[in-house]
């Protein structure tokens, strides 16, 4: 295969037996940063696809015979045939893949080449259906703000002393200033009116202007006094909630509201309220489940005459959002746990130990959450290299690696039913029976007696695992990632599906047990060997990408 410019244009090649097919894919820009790829199945040469910045492009296909030598090196930026057609310019992020990556994936390879998109909500199906209404506040003047969904669904800014201020700097491009009396608004719409039994989603970047007053700040509400309706908003004490109502009183009949947490930080802040038809509401702030209501009591409609306002309450002139607000969602079906990730940072983990410190007694949290580890009886030639850069070599009879109690998944005893957890091990001596991660009374990866990996989940007393039909070698480096998603657990070997048990328990968040690494929670099942890129997500990770994580990871989240 090569990849090269013929002149202006993309232009890719493969070698079919005696068979060459070309592929003249676009014309590429000089002087810009393009991203490009081209994928194809080794089932059929002739079905290449091209990319541009992430965009398909449809390619001109010609193919003629030709042998050639397959002993080649892999070369970057010079043809050895020729001798003469060597690249000038700058190439970044070289990446070659032994399957052909979906478009979605070419999503994510584009999105991480950007400070500027770097975590931005891809309205794509990493992630289902489009929205019914989605405000990016990007206009930066004017009076409308422009739905980007495809429904036409455009806000009218207030006017006169309600009216917003154009910010070129929100979460994700430019957004809009409330002052507490400020608003944006869309006259009654059907697009927005929920029935009974339908589920919808609300999502939000909001940033409120430290401590809120006495009063509750509405970030998004569609109701009326005569039909109830729904409520996204801070109330008076810092905590978020997302509350429905299905009478003539807006008093809220349920609601998903946090607790003590303080959200008015002055910090940005993804917000996301779902409603799943009549069984539950569900509030994800950042990412992570933090509250709910599994038995909500609202069975009427939810449709009402009211206006769909943003920054301010219902009746259009109370209770106004004091702060920013940026990229506005809202979606006529319940998000799912993936959904919102990938909403929130593109998908990445709730915490992340690369484990390259090279020195010290703590390995750290890539993540914001920032669920540090203590090395505990470890030794600084315990630092050792790894698979990727650097890792802990644990010696199977005292050394172990630990957090403080902390949840992890979700707020302290909120009940989750899908979560992803593993990383790279290379046992030095035979793995059996050890631990390889422990989440007292949540989650685990171990090695059974027969060095089988073992995944299970803690509803009451430990579930039946999922259990790897193969064995894990010694001496060798494996990847092992468990997923739980609410109806099975799964472990994946070296990015391959390997077991299945099926599971429909809930797990409770408990902020009362540690983190282990290589050893459980009481102390036994030492582990001996390398551990290296441990990751745990709190949603439940699909084929493609566990994939990813196997191929070292797409994005870089650091």
């Amino acid at each position: 295969y090569i990849l090269r410019m013929d002149r202006t244009n993309l232009v890719a090649y493969f070698w079919e037996a005696n068979t060459i097919h070309e592929y003249t894919c676009s014309t590429i820009p000089t002087n810009v940063w393009t991203h490009v790829a081209v994928t194809v199945n080794s089932a059929d040469y002739s079905a290449a696809n091209c990319y541009i910045n992430a965009a398909k492009i449809t390619a001109s296909h010609s193919s003629w015979s030709n042998s050639r030598n397959l002993s080649n090196n892999l070369y970057l930026g010079d043809d050895p045939i020729s001798g003469s057609e060597r690249f000038k310019g700058k190439i970044d992020e070289a990446k070659i893949y032994n399957y052909p990556l979906t478009s979605e994936e070419i999503k994510q390879e584009y999105n991480q080449s950007s400070a500027v998109v770097m975590g931005k909500p891809i309205d794509t199906n990493a992630s289902g259906n489009g929205s019914v209404g989605f405000w990016k506040f990007d206009e930066a003047s004017g009076t409308t703000a422009y739905d980007i969904s495809g429904n036409g669904n455009d806000f009218s800014l207030g006017t006169s002393n309600a009216l917003p201020t154009w910010l070129s700097a929100g979460k994700i491009g430019n957004a809009l200033s409330f002052d507490g009396s400020d608003y944006v608004s869309r006259a009654d719409d059907s697009d927005f009116d929920f029935a009974a039994n339908d589920s919808f989603t609300i999502a939000a970047w909001v940033k409120h202007n430290g401590t809120i007053s006495s009063s509750n700040d509405y970030i998004l509400t569609k109701a009326d006094d005569t039909n109830g309706g729904y409520k996204l908003y801070m109330d008076d004490s810092g905590d978020f909630c997302f509350a429905v109502d299905d009478d003539n009183s807006w008093t809220p009949d349920d609601s998903a509201c946090t607790s003590g947490v303080d959200y008015d930080d002055s910090a940005w802040h993804h917000v996301v309220g779902i409603k799943n038809a009549t069984t539950s509401l569900r509030l994800y702030v950042n990412g992570v489940l933090v509250a709910s209501d599994t038995s909500i009591s609202t069975t009427n409609t939810l449709a009402n005459s009211g206006n769909l306002y943003v920054g301010i309450d219902s009746d259009g002139t109370s209770n106004g959002w004091d702060g920013q607000i940026d990229q506005v969602k809202v979606y006529n079906y319940a998000r799912t746990l993936r959904q919102i990730a990938f909403d929130y940072n593109n998908g990445k983990p709730i915490a992340y130990w690369k484990l390259d410190e090279k020195t010290g007694t703590t390995a750290y949290d890539e993540i914001e959450k920032n669920i540090d580890l203590t090395l505990n009886n470890m030794e600084e030639a315990d630092h050792q290299i790894a698979n990727i850069g650097w890792g802990l070599d644990f010696d199977g009879s005292n050394e172990y690696a630990a957090s403080a109690n902390t949840t992890i998944n979700a707020s302290n005893d909120v009940n989750y039913n899908q979560v992803s957890w593993g990383g790279w091990i290379k046992p030095s001596a035979s793995p059996a029976s050890t631990t390889l991660i422990h989440k007292n009374n949540e989650f685990r990866l171990t090695i059974d007696s027969n060095s089988k990996a073992n995944c299970s989940i803690y509803a009451s007393s430990w579930q039946t695992p999922a259990v790897s039909s193969s064995t894990i070698p010694q001496n060798q480096w494996s990847h092992l990632l468990c997923v739980y998603d609410g109806v099975n657990i799964k472990i994946y070997v070296n990015g391959i599906l390997n077991g299945t048990q099926n599971q429909t328990n809930n797990i409770t968040s408990s902020s009362s047990t540690a983190l282990n690494l290589a050893r459980d929670s009481a102390g036994s099942g030492y582990f001996a060997g390398l551990i290296d890129e441990v990751k745990i997500y709190n949603y439940a990770r699909d084929a493609n990408d566990v994939k990813i994580d196997y191929n070292q990871g797409v994005i870089n989240f650091r």
